[in-house]
């Protein structure tokens, strides 16, 4: 599911990829760069990041633009801005790397004016691919939480339990939320729909588990070997099947009392 819209046709206007130190959102890139290869768009790639891997340098050989403003601290965000615009042509694809690094060198509120400006102007065919290095961030969840808001689609992964958690919001303003599991397989992003489970098996389920053996130290329960020896015993007291001479005779004593009579006339109550 979460790949359909990864790939949907026209594409998400903003994708917001939040990656962490144990998940970096760098292989996810990679595949949509090779999607949007294929389809013959083009990608640019804008870098703000420069002590660590960069994006452009892993994709160099992909047939990509990049424009590295790290090697100047003169740049302004107008110019940024200027650049952005020049370059979000027809079929043009814009990676920021990374948004976290876009945010410290211009402040928060700026870089929010600035995509949120960016999206208003877009058009179709046109996409904007982010990464936001949550485990950089003081403020992760409401830094995370309003970029959200003006992502098209956001997603955020959990390495602990392998899933990714989304937000798909469709041209109509239907909003779209999912928990997938996914894995890197053969350099390829796949996910997988969890299947919910039924409340009523559920509830059947625990309740089975509660069995009177799993409260005790001690057996309660019988084996299937106890329940053959327990049908296959015959009791005296008990009629049986076939007629036979066989069985309790009980001679009364002379002091008993077996008739009706009451019970308590002898106390001449």
């Amino acid at each position: 599911m979460l790949n359909s819209y990864l790939k949907a046709t026209p594409p998400s206007k903003f994708i917001l990829i939040n990656d962490c130190l144990q998940e970096k959102g760098l292989p996810l890139v990679y595949n949509l760069n090779e999607h949007h290869q294929k389809l013959n768009n083009k990608v640019k790639c804008f870098v703000f990041e420069g002590n660590f891997t960069k994006i452009s340098d892993v994709l160099t050989s992909h047939n990509i633009i990049s424009y590295d403003f790290t090697k100047s601290k003169e740049i302004t965000l107008d110019d940024i801005k200027k650049t952005f615009e020049k370059e979000l042509t027809h079929d043009s694809v814009i990676i920021i790397d990374s948004l976290v690094h876009l945010i410290y060198l211009y402040g928060f509120d700026e870089t929010c004016k600035l995509l949120n400006s960016l999206i208003r102007e877009m058009k179709d065919g046109q996409q904007i691919i982010t990464i936001l290095h949550i485990d950089l961030l003081k403020n992760s969840k409401k830094t995370a939480k309003y970029l959200e808001h003006l992502a098209t689609l956001s997603l955020t992964f959990d390495p602990r339990i392998s899933r990714v958690n989304y937000t798909y919001k469709k041209i109509r303003g239907r909003v779209f939320k999912q928990i997938e599991a996914y894995k890197f397989e053969q350099g390829q992003f796949v996910t997988e729909v969890l299947k919910k489970q039924d409340v009523q098996e559920l509830i059947l389920e625990k309740i089975n588990e509660v069995s009177p053996e799993n409260l005790s130290t001690f057996k309660i329960g019988l084996s299937e070997a106890d329940k053959k020896a327990r049908d296959e015993l015959t009791l005296p007291y008990l009629p049986k099947d076939s007629e036979s001479a066989e069985g309790i005779i009980y001679n009364f004593d002379d002091e008993d009392d077996w008739d009706e009579e009451d019970p308590d006339d002898d106390l001449d109550l």
